[in-house]
């Protein structure tokens, strides 16, 4: 039996029955000290002679004391063949020690094995709980966790509820509170644990921005807080961290008003909730121009040109230029280009450029006189591949970038 705290650990417990003289001894000990533990010495022989042992049977020491007392009917006690009375000083490695005792008396002999562990290595404590400085919305911090071992659980010398190898600790927190974890284990290595516990009630500040989608499909959505924001959700989905305190999320658009759920929540567990819309109006339709005069059909998918018709539109992404992030701006050209290998100018080209943290920005141009439109933005994103899609109607090309630091 094992129990920590000031507690008698009866390692064994003897009746010993001497026949021949009729005598029966009833023999048992107590003793009460720190991390102290008592043992006994046992023998079955008749006239056999006995003693009691008080030693430790954990300890982080290199050396540690074993304490011969009560002897009755021993002459003599022989530790590796060196008598021994009253008290033996003995040289731990770590692990389990065993000590070999002779005790000799009235012609007899018997032998006893003495075990002693050395432990020199700290308890282990598994808990979601993150020691360091910390803020908390309630005026009672709550640590729970699992001891790999017995051990004694206290914070701030408060006693923890210990059950098994499960450990709950509870500590009332007025304003800025220095914090001390200790877990002593029965060799009296201990695990210990500083830090700093800070009220704070106050709910992070939001600030929630998006593109104009347009007839965009989809549309990120920016929010931005205050330096206590840590994480921030979209219609129960976590969005993405952008930098210290600003995170994005991209979201699908239905035609018309969206509404979305935004929250925003700090370590402490204040949270702050904003309902959020976008509208996303609904593309005009395409539009097929006939001429009479040379019976050709002309779908453009877009703003028409009457001086400037063809049957056929290719679409082309060129001179992409790479950047180093964040110097630099990013540039592209698009071209559309007829059947004949005109240029298809006056239209709309739409781009939709996405960035390896999951930020799409989109933009357009009308093309100039030769079907080009030449595009110029920002860098928003270091490292992965940046996609950049070009559109015209149903036309669509891509390229895969990469944004350099």
């Amino acid at each position: 039996m094992l129990k920590y705290e000031n507690i008698i650990t009866i390692k064994e417990t003897n009746l010993v029955l001497d026949l021949i003289l009729g005598l029966i001894v009833v023999f048992s000990f107590f003793s009460f000290f720190n991390t102290q533990v008592s043992a006994f010495v046992k023998g079955y022989l008749d006239f056999s002679p006995y003693a009691e042992f008080n030693f430790l049977e954990r300890t982080n020491q290199n050396q540690t004391t074993i304490e011969i007392i009560n002897k009755r009917y021993v002459d003599n006690i022989f530790f590796n063949g060196i008598a021994s009375r009253d008290k033996l000083t003995v040289t731990l490695e770590e692990g389990e020690n065993n000590f070999l005792f002779v005790l000799s008396g009235r012609g007899k002999e018997i032998e006893k094995k003495i075990s002693i562990v050395k432990d020199t290595k700290a308890p282990e404590f598994t808990t979601a709980f993150q020691f360091k400085d910390t803020k908390i919305n309630t005026d009672s911090l709550l640590i729970e966790g699992e001891l790999n071992e017995p051990s004694k659980v206290t914070i701030n010398s408060k006693d923890c509820l210990t059950l098994e190898d499960k450990v709950k600790c509870e500590l009332n927190i007025s304003g800025d509170t220095d914090v001390i974890f200790l877990v002593t284990d029965l060799a009296g290595n201990n695990l210990e644990k500083k830090f700093k516990v800070t009220i704070d009630k106050t709910a992070p500040t939001l600030e929630i921005n998006s593109e104009n989608p347009t007839f965009q499909e989809k549309v990120a959505i920016t929010i931005k807080g205050n330096e206590e924001l840590s994480i921030a959700t979209v219609k129960g989905l976590e969005a993405k961290r952008i930098d210290e305190s600003t995170f994005s999320f991209e979201v699908s658009l239905n035609i018309g008003k969206n509404d979305f759920e935004i929250i925003g929540k700090d370590n402490a567990g204040n949270e702050t909730k904003q309902n959020y819309s976008v509208e996303r109006k609904e593309a005009p339709k395409k539009t097929s121009n006939n001429s009479n005069n040379n019976n050709t059909n002309n779908n453009t998918g877009g703003n028409t040109n009457p001086s400037n018709s063809c049957s056929s539109v290719s679409i082309k992404v060129s001179n992409v230029q790479t950047p180093v992030f964040p110097s630099e701006t990013q540039t592209a050209t698009v071209q559309l280009t007829c059947g004949n290998g005109s240029g298809y100018s006056v239209q709309t080209i739409n781009l939709s450029v996405k960035y390896s943290n999951g930020v799409t920005k989109s933009y357009s141009k009308t093309t100039n006189g030769s079907g080009i439109a030449d595009f110029s933005f920002p860098v928003e994103a270091i490292g992965g591949s940046t996609v950049l899609t070009a559109s015209y109607s149903s036309l669509k090309t891509s390229v895969t970038f990469q944004v350099t630091n």
